[in-house]
């Protein structure tokens, strides 16, 4: 019982450890999906703080530039040709674009894409970069440029040629006043993405232009799950949503499955389409339950209790082993050891009381098996003498059995009644001799009292009875009278036969033996009440009457089968239990 009960335990324990991890699992995977989105708020935000230090960084780079003796002069001079009839001198902006082009290469990496120098009015006095310009072209539309002209630093997207570059103007000052302004521009590309992600760590960045990507940059382990087309593959729904457009930014959402990202515009609106920048994670999901384990740092490894860990299983399935050997392994090897005895010879039946209940019934059975294979294999049959009260009052048959008694080799032939034989007549002679001659008559005798008549007890043996004529006292009998002759008999007749009485003292004998009979009936039926209370067995319904019938039957059984006249019936106790012995008599 406690090993089957062991077994649910162990079930119930894999049950809930199982549940368990699929609640962790869906813990975990619902807690990373928060940190994930934490954490892509947390990118945007920082996308936008960098590129506003990246703004103040152009400023700043360009301070050497509007500071530098030859622009200064070179713009003032410009202020003086600012008409068609009188142009600037081209030894004068070639001075200017060459000291322009070595203060950009000191710039390395925040190197202007387009570089160019605008006079107080905003003309364009020479260029660097971004293709050929017409000279004295104004960029005084443009905002920035106009701040920048008026004294103040400025920055915005200069859309050129349908080119969005990230462009800062600063004022160039000299002469008691402001004398142009240096406009200093970047494109938005693959250098600006990757210059983020070294600063957003973990994330990759790409910037867009309506539904084109201008440039890209992926984290290191994404595994092309964040790639550029993937990235792409948002845009559309990204730039359908209101969200947009009311609050500049969208997301967290699903791209491809594969990552999570949230749009965003970028400040300063272009003119043409909308620009913003994209940033996304891989989700690390756990896939299921048992890769939680695989997935798992070392250091969390390592820092488990193995002595528990290890012990704790190791310790409950040694007790489960033990209740085991308990309950089954060890009942077995009892059993398997009365069968290795009834093998060997070394004994005739097993030993049912030392086994458990489960083995036990099987022992009875196999005994029963054995009883009835002698009883086969026998030249006769036995009764079983002795039987549980149960299968006698049910009425089945009683098995014989060779145990209690053996069969006889001869049966003796039934002990006749204790009635006297009955007399018989002499046989007739062939012919009667003469008759003597008469003797004188004697004085007649006294009448005789009259006698009562014999008790019948049975049908006459013979059909001839001499009568007895004393007890008629109208007629004396004659003084001496012979015993009356039968006629001869036949061939084939034995002779004659007078009725017998039955003496009483057989009466009686035969009144004392249903008597005995009787009581010895009412002593085990007393014996075996008694034996069965103190068995523990109950009691309640057992009444003498079907107890007296079934002795009866079963004494029957017995006369028939083995002689005799009678059956004694014994009570003892069998495997704790009340039983009876029944022996011919």
């Amino acid at each position: 019982m406690l090993a089957r009960f062991w077994y649910f335990v162990l079930a119930a324990a894999a049950a809930a450890a199982i549940a368990a991890s699929y609640l962790v699992h869906s813990a975990m995977n619902r807690r990373t999906e928060e940190m994930l989105d934490e954490a892509l708020r947390r990118d945007r935000f920082e996308v936008d703080l960098w590129l506003s230090v990246d703004e103040h960084a152009r400023i700043d780079a360009i301070g050497p530039m509007v500071t530098n003796g030859d622009v200064v002069a070179v713009l003032g001079e410009a202020n003086g040709h600012h008409s068609a009839a009188s142009p600037l001198p081209a030894a004068s902006r070639q001075r200017l674009e060459n000291t322009l082009s070595q203060l950009n290469r000191q710039l390395e990496a925040g190197a202007a894409d387009v570089l160019a120098a605008v006079d107080a009015r905003g003309g364009i006095v020479t260029q660097i970069g971004g293709g050929a310009v017409a000279l004295d072209a104004t960029l005084r539309e443009l905002e920035f440029v106009r701040i920048a002209l008026t004294g103040q630093a400025g920055s915005a997207i200069w859309m050129r040629d349908g080119i969005p570059l990230r462009a800062t103007a600063r004022p160039v000052i000299g002469q008691g006043g402001v004398v142009g302004a240096i406009v200093h521009a970047m494109e938005i590309d693959d250098d600006l993405a990757r210059h983020l992600i070294e600063h957003v760590e973990g994330s990759s960045i790409a910037f867009f232009h309506g539904e084109r990507v201008l440039g890209s940059a992926e984290a290191a382990g994404s595994q092309g799950m964040t790639s550029k087309q993937v990235l792409a593959s948002g845009l559309g729904a990204a730039l359908g949503d209101a969200q947009l457009a009311s609050q500049g930014r969208v997301g967290p959402v699903e791209v491809q499955g594969s990552a999570e990202a949230i749009y965003a515009l970028l400040p300063g609106k272009p003119a043409e389409g909308r620009l913003g920048f994209v940033v996304a994670r891989t989700p690390h999901r756990v896939a299921s339950p048992f890769s939680m384990l695989t997935q798992a740092p070392a250091d969390d490894v390592a820092g488990l209790p193995w002595p528990l860990v290890a012990g704790l299983p190791f310790g409950l399935a040694l007790l489960g082993l033990l209740l085991l050997y308990l309950e089954k392994d060890r009942p077995f090897g009892a059993f398997a050891s009365q069968i290795h005895k009834l093998a060997d010879g070394s004994a005739t039946s097993i030993a049912s009381g030392t086994l458990t209940a489960q083995y036990r019934l099987l022992a009875e059975d196999i005994n029963a098996g054995l009883e009835r294979a002698q009883i086969n294999v026998s030249t006769g049959a036995a009764l079983r003498p002795s039987q549980s009260l149960d299968e006698l009052l049910s009425g089945a048959p009683v098995a014989p059995s060779t145990d209690y008694y053996a069969v006889p080799k001869s049966v003796p032939p039934p002990r006749p009644l204790s009635v006297p034989p009955a007399k018989l007549a002499p046989p007739a002679p062939l012919a009667p001799p003469p008759p003597p001659p008469a003797p004188p008559m004697a004085p007649p005798a006294p009448p005789a009292p009259p006698m009562a008549p014999p008790p019948v007890v049975g049908p006459a043996l013979a059909a001839d009875v001499e009568p007895n004529m004393s007890n008629v006292p109208t007629k004396p009998p004659p003084p001496s009278m012979p015993s009356v002759s039968l006629p001869p008999p036949d061939d084939d007749d034995e002779g004659a036969t007078t009725v017998a009485q039955i003496p009483p003292e057989l009466l009686s004998t035969l009144q004392r033996d249903g008597d005995d009979e009787e009581a010895h009936f009412r002593a085990t039926y007393e014996e075996y009440l008694r034996v069965r209370e103190q068995c523990g067995e109950p009691t309640k319904g057992l009444t003498y009457e079907k107890f007296e019938q079934t002795l009866r039957k079963t004494k029957e059984q017995i006369v028939q089968k083995h002689g005799g006249s009678r059956a004694r019936f014994t009570v003892y106790v069998k495997d704790g239990k009340a039983a009876l012995k029944a022996s011919p008599k």
